[in-house]
């Protein structure tokens, strides 16, 4: 898990080639000038999507994790509260492989305040839980990047 602030997505350079291009894409690209919708930055293998979020209010113990693809979460509009899982517990929905989505609970979550200024990154088999309330406004408009990684 990467959590900083946006500014500074570049110096994650180099870890993986899907990986680093989508932060050149991020970094030419004005991602709020972007419709809701999905795009494409390289096929299926690096994309994402603009999305307007009602937030979680209400406690939940659910994580979801990804096998294949990392995922990059940074706001447009907003702030929002996201926990990094730890410890899993137990498995609450299998992993699909089609859609790259399982869900587990945690005994340990990490809360991870997400403004404008900050990036959060979740590398495969990282639980995490997004879009959840932090006292600011009930909805987001967000930027979720999917890279795979293999």
């Amino acid at each position: 898990m990467i959590f900083d602030q946006l500014q500074q997505i570049g110096r994650y350079r180099g870890l993986h080639p899907h990986l680093d291009q989508a932060i050149d894409y991020l970094l030419t690209h004005d991602m709020a000038s972007f419709a809701l919708g999905r795009y494409a930055i390289n096929e299926d293998k690096v994309f994402f999507f603009i999305q307007d979020n009602q937030l979680n209010q209400e406690p939940d113990d659910c994580f979801e994790y990804h096998e294949r693809f990392a995922d990059f979460h940074f706001l447009l509009e907003g702030r929002e509260l996201m926990h990094y899982g730890q410890q899993v517990k137990e498995v609450i929905k299998d992993y699909e492989e089609e859609s790259d989505i399982g869900f587990v609970s945690c005994n340990l979550a990490t809360p991870l305040h997400l403004t404008e200024e900050n990036i959060a990154i979740f590398l495969p088999n990282e639980p995490h839980q997004p879009n959840l309330y932090d006292r600011a406004g009930e909805r987001v408009k967000k930027c979720v990047v999917k890279v795979l990684i293999d």
